[in-house]
């Protein structure tokens, strides 16, 4: 049984629309600076506040992300407590496009023991959990993407990234 969902449904109405201010510094530190706005507000809106977001740093604003957020209450009691019911615990699934050789991972934390091969720390390629997972993803996928592998990832603990040239 999975936890219980507390996020809004997607139906065009979010709550906000969240934007990302994605910055390079001149040491090559990154930085990302996420703040909502009014769901209707305008591509120009936003353009504003970059140009003066902009105007007031030394870094240089190299990306904006604009999504729709629909959340919902944030209760730790909604979540169950498991086997893996850690969010440190991640079922990853790789996923490649071998036209454009680009490829992403799309990253689920806490995952159901129904995932895996019983006794196991095996992702199971043909559970019902993951064929479900599978096939829901594939619709909104860009054109070429095709899931590659599946592994558990236990405790995440990233270090720095360092960019190279």
């Amino acid at each position: 049984m999975p936890g219980t969902r507390s996020a809004g449904t997607v139906d065009g109405t979010p709550l906000f629309k969240m934007v990302s201010f994605k910055w390079i510094d001149y040491q090559g530190d990154r930085a990302t600076t996420t703040v909502p706005f009014a769901p209707d507000a305008t591509a120009a809106e936003i353009e504003a506040v970059a140009a003066v977001l902009q105007a007031g740093s030394n870094a240089s604003l190299w990306g904006i992300d604009v999504a729709d957020n629909y959340d919902g209450a944030m209760l730790r009691s909604n979540a169950l407590e498991a086997v893996r019911e850690s969010a440190d615990d991640y079922i990853v699934i790789h996923y490649k496009n071998a036209t454009t050789r680009s490829d992403f991972r799309l990253s689920l934390p806490a995952p159901l023991g129904t995932f895996f091969v019983e006794g196991t720390e095996t992702p199971d390629p043909a559970a019902v959990v993951l064929t479900n997972i599978l096939a829901g993803f594939a619709a909104g996928l860009p054109s070429g993407f095709v899931p590659t592998t599946v592994r558990l990832s236990e405790h995440r603990e990233i270090n720095e990234t360092v960019l190279i040239g």
